[in-house]
């Protein structure tokens, strides 16, 4: 019998453009509850937009959005609702710098979640803890390496205990020996029951994170799969030409 739990996530031919250029091309997209899917592909092939669609920091010029079985509205009440179920962790780290790490995370639990201020710095100590960096509780961002940002970044996100974790290329912003750390903080994190999706050009990571792997170029799908036989036998030159190129 078929489940009658909606999908976390569903695009319906998508097509997004900035100015004259489109930038998605009809993109049809669907992720289940607790399925972690990678998107890769070359710069400009639309997966940061699609993530962004899914989080309504754009919006389409045709097609429509499902997130947890709802239809996405510009309207500013549902939007937030919607948030409160999903985070984002973007490139940049998008700290508060006059804040401590302990606080950063404390922020969403206490002003989002309506918890107390001791319940919400609890929770945001437990998560820094179960991500090795609880003896970095009261330094400023000023005073972490780009890896200890990012962590505190993700910590931030799953204090708030999302449904939905979407990730934009989370590490192209550290120093090469920071990436692997970062990488595996986020395959420690991403729990049965956690939907993700991931744009990266990592793809050990991807093998190991990704129960599927979508392969995007000029706005549209080309292939996807799970990453074994994605990575190893591509359907399209197209993504053997990319798989080409990144391995070298």
């Amino acid at each position: 019998m078929a489940s009658t739990v909606p999908h976390a996530l569903a695009a319906h031919g998508l097509k997004l453009r900035y100015g004259a250029t489109e930038v998605l091309h009809g993109v049809d997209l669907t992720v289940a509850r607790g399925e972690k899917v990678v998107l890769l592909g070359p710069s400009g092939s639309g997966k940061s937009s699609l993530l962004r669609c899914f989080n309504g920091l754009e919006w389409p010029q045709a097609g429509r959005i499902e997130i947890l079985g709802m239809s996405l509205t510009p309207d500013e009440k549902q939007l937030r609702a919607m948030r409160r179920r999903m985070e984002m962790i973007f490139q940049s780290f998008n700290l508060y710098a006059n804040r401590t790490a302990l606080q950063n995370v404390a922020l969403a639990p206490r002003y989002l979640l309506g918890m107390s201020h001791h319940d919400a710095e609890t929770l945001a100590r437990s998560k820094l803890d179960e991500l090795g960096i609880a003896d970095l509780a009261d330094a400023y961002p000023f005073q972490l390496s780009g890896g200890q940002q990012q962590r505190v970044a993700i910590a931030r996100a799953l204090a708030k205990q999302p449904d939905i974790l979407l990730l934009d290329e989370p590490t192209s912003a550290l120093d090469p020996e920071l990436v692997q750390s970062v990488l595996d903080t986020i395959e420690q994190v991403s729990t049965d029951g956690l939907t993700v999706v991931c744009v990266t050009h990592e793809l050990g990571f991807a093998r190991r994170l990704a129960d599927r792997a979508v392969f995007m170029d000029g706005g549209v799908i080309v292939e996807q799969g799970p990453p074994d036989r994605l990575f190893s036998a591509p359907a399209s030159s197209r993504l053997a030409q990319f798989l080409r190129h990144i391995m070298h």
